[in-house]
């Protein structure tokens, strides 16, 4: 359910969800001016991941907020100023959670903040070049509130209705109204529904990300045009003296601490055995970073992790510095126990932690006595080569098919989890691989599965394990469960923790081995002329001849004169294409302006109908596929009105192996297609631009 908002609703059409968190805000503002805040912090990482994926600068759903708005800054897709508001509020949502303190005047200013990344946002990234936001419309007064409060309530309400309309008056009141008198039972059902949302907020966004990313290339011109309005909507913000205030003694306090990072080094200890070590350098890491690191260290090799970065360095002297560590450990290797061993405990500085991660500072001098410490202690622990090994800890077996909600559900009873508590590992054996693509952008690839579970299909995700696609068509898997909601729909959805090839025998069987299919796909020649597009609704009559007409449904007798339809004809030039609906795919459309070569194409505004997966899956097993030696992909493309990365996909659900590159499950095949048909002039200009 969507929350109304006097600040926010313009962010409405970039994303609700971004309306309902700062609406949230605006509510608990008087009851509970920490979970304001807290809300606001959600709204602010919302934002910028969104800021991220519009310019193409999106990673991974765990990149911390802090290192994202940093390399946000250092590409200058946001200003200096920007980035003061968003730190100004992941700072307070910082103390908010771990200091729980209440403060009102705190959660105005932040509520402040919140609108002017919002009306930065919505100016830099929408169509809306006339937009005017209107004056900040504070909360309603609480009963409770302070004199210094309340006058700063009224000194904003003043503002706020001297720039409005007295029409805009009665709305704003109309709807505060409503608000407040919603029922308290009304209002905490709201709320155990938006808890329940918010908790799956992260993975929803991650899948949105990716699936965008599938479909959306920003191009160089459109990021120019980018940070060009954004430098311009940053310009436009208005802080008020409390604004101004709170960002210059946050920007003081950060100075007090803030490293060089320029003088910063990285080492990473990995004590794999008594004899074994090593030592890696990487300059400008600050050693907020280096538990992250030390962390997926672990994951990826099993091994104990000693990471630590160069402080106090002025001279490159190693002697100089002091080296901050960052430990995790394995179960066999007991952390704490390894820093208070007599003869590391006896050469570092301060330090603790326990049974699995810890910290300590050392004088860089002594890192040879560190390393030979740590060699003592392993062979004393008796740590063996066979421990180094990213092994996982399974909770429970289980079919694939007993995966469902409930058991979500179930899992869900046992939160929080975290250390002592973690969340329950599963493990599935023989599993097989439906569909299988990587996502993400630059370095950081997500693998993404599509999974049978014998009475259905699943969705699966291994985060930063795209260098592994493509993985067996069978597997054994390890895993956590999730809630992936989409709209009004929630599923279950896998987490992959652990994957090898598949150990049982199930694969083995005759009735379960995947098919060979071969497939005839002739890529489209190179395009030499490239047409002039324009809408057929607006193209001059009569059209000019010769004509080829081309499309699903596309109706002949409408059109006289020298026109063929369909396929053209090798051996003439045509004066112009109708495109009565958009081929089933790119590769077609490249086909046609290739062998046509025609100076116009013009576009028909018809949209093919896209079938059910139960309807197309049915349609692809009427062919005789048992029989067909080769199938003409391309042919049976035209002919079904249906993309072959969508045909390919449906057969490899269908337990056939094809080469073909990877596609995305079928349901994602469909809607892309969808989108296809429905795309803008402007776009296949670009896309086509781009062949030259």
């Amino acid at each position: 359910m969507e929350i109304k908002s006097a600040n926010f609703s313009f962010l409405r059409e970039h994303d609700p969800q971004l309306v309902n968190l700062a609406a949230r805000a605006e509510q608990y503002f008087h009851s509970d001016s920490n979970t304001c805040i807290l809300k606001l912090r959600q709204f602010a990482e919302r934002l910028a991941q969104h800021i991220a994926d519009e310019t193409g600068h999106y990673q991974a759903q765990d990149e911390a907020q802090v290192e994202l708005l940093r390399r946000l800054k250092a590409e200058g897709v946001i200003s200096r100023e920007v980035a003061e508001l968003f730190h100004s509020i992941r700072i307070g949502g910082n103390n908010a959670a771990h200091k729980g303190k209440d403060d009102r005047h705190e959660a105005l200013t932040l509520l402040k903040n919140a609108r002017e990344l919002g009306i930065w946002f919505h100016c830099t990234f929408s169509n809306d070049r006339n937009f005017r936001a209107g004056a900040f419309v504070p909360p309603a007064v609480p009963i409770d509130a302070t004199a210094e409060l309340i006058a700063e309530i009224e000194r904003l309400q003043g503002i706020a209705n001297d720039s409005q309309s007295a029409a805009e008056r009665s709305r704003l009141e109309a709807e505060q109204k409503e608000i407040a008198l919603k029922s308290a039972e009304e209002k905490a059902r709201q709320a155990e529904a938006e808890k329940q949302r918010l908790t799956q907020m992260v993975i929803e966004k991650e899948q949105q990300l990716a699936q965008q990313s599938t479909n959306q290339t920003v191009t160089p011109q459109q990021t120019a045009e980018i940070l060009k309005r954004s430098k311009i909507s940053a310009k436009n913000i208005d802080l008020d003296e409390d604004q101004t205030r709170q960002i210059s003694v946050q920007k003081s306090r950060d100075q007090s601490w803030e490293i060089n990072p320029s003088s910063k080094r990285e080492k990473a200890l990995t004590p794999t055995s008594p004899k074994e070590g090593e030592e890696r350098k990487r300059a400008g890491w600050h050693h907020g970073v280096i538990g992250i690191v030390a962390s997926r260290l672990v994951e990826r090799y099993g091994a104990p992790v000693f990471i630590g970065s160069y402080e106090d360095a002025h001279d490159d002297s190693e002697e100089a510095a002091t080296v901050r560590f960052s430990v995790r450990g394995i179960p066999e290797f007991h952390v704490f126990e390894a820093i208070e061993y007599e003869p590391i405990k006896s050469i570092r500085n301060k330090g603790g932690g326990h049974k699995a991660a810890g910290g300590f500072t050392l004088p860089a001098a002594n890192l040879e006595q560190l390393r030979q410490g740590l060699r003592e202690f392993a062979d004393r622990e008796n740590i063996l080569p066979s421990h180094i090994s990213p092994l996982i800890n399974i909770d429970v077996r289980i079919d694939l098919s007993d995966v469902s909600m409930t058991l979500l559900q179930e899992c869900d009873r046992m939160q929080p989890c975290g250390l002592g508590n973690p969340d329950p590992v599963f493990y599935s054996q023989n599993v097989r691989v439906l569909s299988q693509q990587t996502r993400g952008r630059d370095k950081v690839k997500h693998l993404s599965l599509e999974l049978d579970t014998g009475n259905g299909k699943i969705k699966a995700i291994a985060w930063r394990w795209g260098e592994y696609c493509p993985v067996p068509d069978y597997v054994d898997i390890a895993y956590k469960l999730r809630a992936n909601q989409w709209q009004d729909t929630t599923s279950v959805e896998l987490e992959i923790v652990g994957i090898r090839e598949a150990t049982g025998t199930t694969m083995e069987s005759s009735q379960n081995a995947p098919k060979q299919l071969q497939l005839q796909y002739n890529p489209a020649p190179v395009i030499t002329k490239f047409p002039q597009w324009q809408k057929l609704s607006e193209a001059p009559r009569p059209l000019p001849r010769p004509l080829l007409l081309y499309g699903c449904d596309r109706p002949a007798d409408k059109f006289q004169g020298d026109v063929d339809c369909d396929r053209p004809n090798r051996d003439r030039d045509y004066h112009a294409i109708v495109l009565w609906t958009m081929p089933p795919s790119f590769t077609h459309l490249q086909w046609l302006i290739a062998i046509a070569k025609p100076d116009y194409i013009y576009l028909g505004s018809h949209i093919p109908s896209v079938p059910s997966i139960d309807q197309f899956l049915a349609q692809v097993q009427s062919l005789d596929l048992e029989n067909i030696e080769k199938l003409n992909l391309l042919d049976i493309s035209q002919q079904w009105w249906i993309s072959p990365s969508a045909i390919v996909s449906a057969l490899r659900e269908l337990n056939y192996t094809c080469d073909f590159p990877p596609t995305l499950p079928l349901d994602g095949e469909l809607l892309r297609m969808q989108k296809w048909y429905g795309i803008a002039i402007g776009k296949l200009e670009a896309i086509l631009a781009d062949q030259k």
